[in-house]
């Protein structure tokens, strides 16, 4: 579960993995990495659409989990 401010990056990026076979070091860290990211590069627009927030950072999570640990865990973000 991924918890991402709607200001888009005025807050703090939170992490929490429940399930997860392998419990990955560092596994939080990539996909905070991954999450802040994507609100780097979206626009003012892009950052007002909690949709599209949340779609993109499930791909940027999903593909960051793939690449760094090999596993393909459920991504839930949450924009609050």
């Amino acid at each position: 579960v991924v918890f991402v401010p709607a200001a888009g990056g005025a807050g703090e990026v939170a992490v929490v993995s429940r399930g997860v076979a392998a419990a990955e070091p560092g596994l939080s860290e990539e996909v905070s990495r991954a999450a802040r990211a994507v609100l780097g590069r979206a626009t003012r627009e892009e950052r007002s659409d909690p949709e599209w927030l949340r779609a993109e950072i499930a791909v940027a999570a999903k593909r960051a989990c793939r690449r760094t640990f090999g596993i393909r865990p459920v991504i839930v973000p949450f924009v609050v």
